[in-house]
């Protein structure tokens, strides 16, 4: 069995809208540290539109539950969200996920 913890961070990019962000998911496997994406986003309609913190957290549970997912790997565990200021880089949860 193997084990990464998985985080995404990210920040607004631009300010035009609608807007975009910059979503950064890597994962962490206590050997190397491999970026699972890199990239500029669109952001996710809806009520929370606005709130970067679910916008991270959302990209970040998409690339486990498709990229990751795809090669076996389950969420088992997750942190608390680290709350940070709105105008700078913010993560999501720590998500564990292992691959059986």
């Amino acid at each position: 069995m193997r084990f990464m913890a998985v985080q995404g961070i990210g920040y607004w990019t631009g300010s035009d809208m609608p807007r975009s962000l910059h979503i950064l998911v890597t994962g962490d496997d206590r050997k190397t540290v491999t970026t699972l994406r890199d990239e500029i986003v669109h952001v996710l309609d809806g009520d929370r539109a606005a709130d970067l913190v679910w916008q991270i957290d959302q990209y970040t549970q998409e690339t486990i539950g498709v990229t990751l997912a795809a090669e076996g790997w389950e969420v088992f565990s997750t942190t608390e969200p680290d709350l940070t200021d709105d105008a700078g880089p913010t993560s999501s949860p720590i998500y564990l996920v292992r691959q059986t």
